[in-house]
């Protein structure tokens, strides 16, 4: 699991990347370019990442996590700048860096529900509705209205 709140050590980007595990300079540098953190992993971060933007603050906070290379990933939408194309469709997403592996997000951010194969709807501590992302896309009704908009925006915005 990922923090909610970027946990970082004072050295460098690289080592809170790697963070103890073997160094794969492959595997590494696509999670660098992947995580939106070129350029900047010899970084010395200072203490509590005080050297960096809130941005890369949060970006550096999923990269230890993507390079670890789980088999199971849960997240809250804190740690994760879920607005960014760039992390959805190259971590997250269907040809991101984690395909392939259980990926679990909690969030109330609409943008990430056109990707995600199943959405669990909660309220007031329940699961009230579970569906498969395609079986919203059939319904019709509120949620089906805001995900299709969003899809069809987003597929706008890649074909320009």
């Amino acid at each position: 699991m990922s923090p909610r709140l970027a946990w970082i050590v004072d050295v460098s980007v690289t080592d809170n990347i790697v963070f103890g595990h073997r160094y794969d300079p492959d595997f590494y540098q696509a999670t660098v370019r992947d995580c939106a953190l070129p350029n900047s992993d010899e970084t010395e971060v200072g203490e509590k990442g005080i050297s960096l933007s809130g941005g890369q603050k949060a970006r550096l906070a999923i990269a230890p996590a993507v390079y670890a290379c789980a088999d199971v990933y849960l997240w809250t939408v804190p740690c994760l700048p879920l607005t960014s194309v760039h992390l959805i469709d190259n971590v997250l997403g269907p040809k991101g860096l984690l395909a392939g592996k259980t990926r679990i997000l909690a969030t109330d951010s609409i943008m990430i529900l056109i990707e995600a194969d199943y959405i669990d709807l909660l309220v007031v501590g329940e699961i009230p509705e579970t569906s498969a992302c395609n079986t919203i896309m059939a319904m019709k009704g509120g949620m089906h209205s805001i995900v299709r908009h969003l899809k069809e925006a987003r597929e706008q915005d890649q074909n320009d």
